[in-house]
């Protein structure tokens, strides 16, 4: 292919990462927005908090060389047990960030919200008090900048004579 085949394909490229990133923003939005709408109210036991570290491989290929890259990600988990509305009892691994693990103590009672159709969804309670819509609004405004910015580098190429 020639290279002015290539800002084509950049531009398509950059436009579909763009799409993806507002697509991830509706699902964690609607879905968000499903548990603040039809989630039942219960309580949940702390049973038990834990700290993990999760290893993670990465490759890039840089002037022709592949380059490995290690990391380690911090991963917070609170597990909980509680009882649906029929009285089935469910326990699930809540996935949360530092800042709302630190406040949570094993043993302790917390509010939830889970989903009828779906028990093993579940948020906290004070994770439902935000605006569902925050992760449209943010990945709706990151996928639209990255949308444009392909739409201005197609123009910028035809302009420049890049694109015949």
């Amino acid at each position: 292919m020639s290279r002015k085949g290539s800002p084509i394909i950049s531009t398509v490229i950059l436009a579909l990462i763009g799409l993806m990133v507002i697509g991830l923003g509706v699902f964690a939005s609607f879905n968000e927005k499903n548990i603040k709408d039809h989630g039942v109210d219960a309580k949940a036991t702390v049973v038990n908090k834990d700290e993990t570290i999760e290893h993670h491989t990465d490759y890039e290929t840089h002037n022709g060389h592949r380059q490995r890259h290690e990391r380690n990600e911090r991963k917070y988990y609170l597990f909980l047990d509680f009882a649906d509305a029929s009285g089935a009892k469910h326990d699930v691994k809540r996935s949360l960030g530092k800042s709302v693990w630190d406040k949570h103590e094993k043993g302790e009672i917390v509010d939830i919200k889970y989903l009828p159709d779906d028990p093993k969804t579940i948020r906290l309670a004070t994770e439902v008090a935000g605006d569902p819509m925050t992760a449209l609004y943010i990945c709706g405004g990151i996928g639209g900048f990255i949308i444009l910015g392909a739409g201005g580098y197609f123009f910028w190429c035809l302009k420049t004579g890049k694109i015949m």
